[in-house]
């Protein structure tokens, strides 16, 4: 008798593609300082998940960090940060090519499920990763972002016309894990990206976590059973 393979959800942003090189030659463009910057990003940030134009986000956090501004400037800040996320998705995709023709072929069906803003869905839906998945449900796309009851509940439509046990694998941030886990999806911590880059965070993820691993390359033996995982 054939197994029934399993549906697999990928985070984008810091579990599949590295961002934070993004985020600094932004802050850079914009000449404003990591302890400007934290704030006034994290505070447009579900405008922006929910589809605000970039060319307004660029707009607040200039005048947040009371930078003077061109719209020429703007729009020049936008193209730099377009090309930038270009090639952190290319540089994932060269990345996890081969583990995601690995998962590919153990997995039923499998979809990109992410807060992403403008800029960062368009880089994804051309870049060579978009080609390895089924799907992709992606915030701005849905008005909605990974903290509403509704955005994990147009995801459990679609995983559930699939047999086969459903993984949501992310960085744990905004709750994901916990939403996934409200679906019936067990959740995967991916831990390379929060230890980098908020190591702070880590002991409260890996208590939300039904599996941690230290890469994402590791995905292949939890999907697969092949190899071991801290399974809680």
């Amino acid at each position: 008798m054939a197994l029934t393979r399993p549906v697999l959800c990928l985070d984008l942003c810091f579990t599949l593609a590295d961002l934070h090189q993004t985020d600094f030659s932004l802050r850079r463009c914009l000449r404003v300082s990591r302890e400007e910057w934290e704030p006034l990003w994290s505070a447009g940030k579900v405008a922006r998940w929910k589809g605000e134009p970039i060319l307004s986000t660029l707009n607040k956090l200039a005048e947040g960090a009371e930078k003077l501004l061109s719209p020429e400037r703007l729009a020049e800040v936008s193209m730099l940060r377009a090309t930038s996320l270009a090639e952190c998705m290319s540089t994932a995709a060269e990345r996890f090519a081969s583990l995601l023709v690995e998962l590919r072929e153990a997995c039923s069906a499998m979809y990109v499920v992410s807060n992403a803003d403008r800029q960062e869905a368009d880089s994804f839906r051309s870049s060579p990763l978009a080609a390895y998945f089924d799907g992709a449900f992606l915030s701005c796309a849905m008005g909605l972002h990974k903290q509403e009851p509704g955005f994990f509940r147009e995801v459990a439509e679609a995983v559930g016309k699939h047999n086969g046990e459903k993984f949501y694998c992310g960085d744990g941030a905004d709750n994901e894990l916990a939403s996934a886990q409200s679906i019936q999806m067990t959740s995967v911590l991916v831990e390379e990206f929060p230890k980098r880059y908020w190591p702070q965070e880590l002991p409260s993820l890996r208590a939300d976590a039904d599996v941690c691993i230290e890469a994402l390359q590791d995905l292949r033996w939890v999907v697969t059973r092949n190899g071991r995982a801290e399974r809680r």
